[in-house]
């Protein structure tokens, strides 16, 4: 009977054991698995400080990160557009769909071999070729990998170097030292709140400047550092054009800038005969 009980309660032990194995066994297998795909910035530098845009048949975009800001080098040397140069570094947070070996596909069948852009990030590079048939992926080129990831940014990509310019009249961080609209020196002690709205002011888009406009407001800016800043304002068809002459830009803004930045601009003839029509309507 001992015998008995002594090998009944051994095996007893055993199913224990087996069932704590077992249940042990479900909690691993129960622990939540990490599936999220991985993200393009895996493959890219922690930090980055340049970027460069190279398109077929245009000028490089290049901009370096000076301090807190976003410069543009090339093709022009000015302050860049924060929020562009913030929408380019996202590229960064496209999920990889898959991962190909370079030699297991052929290039030119989707659009690596000729990129449509090449995306450089201080120095990895990256090349945007053609989009999947389905899926709204995109072939990206990496090292000698081949990716999917998610089929965006490429709209931005396509677009030219002045959209990258940042659009502000005057650049942020600067201070204006001297505000001279048409022959009216500002006074900034008293006129604080136009000067406010001088440094917050940004231009709806930017053109090129094609010529130097003939009847247009001079404005003059002194800026804290010593820099100047000269705009010809004048009056168009659908908006008011602050010309850079210096680098060649048109800033183009609402009619409702005229007030806010104090701008006076000189009658033009379509101006003149609204205002005699006006007074004869009354």
């Amino acid at each position: 009977m001992k015998k008995r009980a002594r090998q009944r309660w051994i095996v007893n032990l055993g199913l224990l054991v087996a069932v704590i194995a077992l249940l042990l066994l479900g909690t691993i297998n129960d622990q939540p698995v990490d599936n999220s795909p991985k993200l393009l910035s895996d493959f890219l530098p922690a930090e980055i400080t340049r970027i460069r845009i190279d398109k077929p048949g245009k000028k490089s975009t290049s901009f370096q990160l000076e301090g807190n800001s976003w410069m543009m080098n090339e093709p022009y040397t000015l302050r860049a557009d924060p929020g562009m140069v913030k929408r380019l570094v996202a590229i960064g947070q496209l999920p990889v769909s898959s991962i190909i070996q370079g030699g297991d596909i052929e290039m030119d069948a989707i659009g690596l071999a000729q990129p449509l852009a090449t995306v450089t990030f201080n120095d990895v590079t990256i090349t945007f070729g053609d989009p999947q048939p389905v899926g709204q992926l995109r072939y990206i080129g990496l090292g000698n990998q081949v990716m999917l990831v998610a089929d965006q940014h490429v709209g931005q990509l396509k677009s030219g170097s002045i959209t990258y310019v940042d659009r502000h009249l005057v650049p942020e961080g600067k201070g204006i030292a001297e505000l001279v609209i048409d022959t009216n020196a500002i006074d900034l002690t008293t006129d604080t709140s136009i000067v406010d709205q001088w440094l917050a002011m940004k231009a709806s888009w930017l053109s090129h400047s094609a010529e130097v406009p003939e009847t247009a407001t001079d404005i003059h800016i002194t800026l804290q550092d010593g820099s100047k800043i000269h705009y010809l304002a004048e009056r168009r068809e659908n908006d008011v054009v602050l010309t850079n002459p210096g680098i060649q830009f048109e800033y183009h803004l609402p009619f409702t800038a005229l007030e806010t930045l104090a701008i006076n601009l000189p009658a033009t003839d379509e101006t003149s005969d609204d205002a005699a029509a006006s007074r004869q309507g009354k």
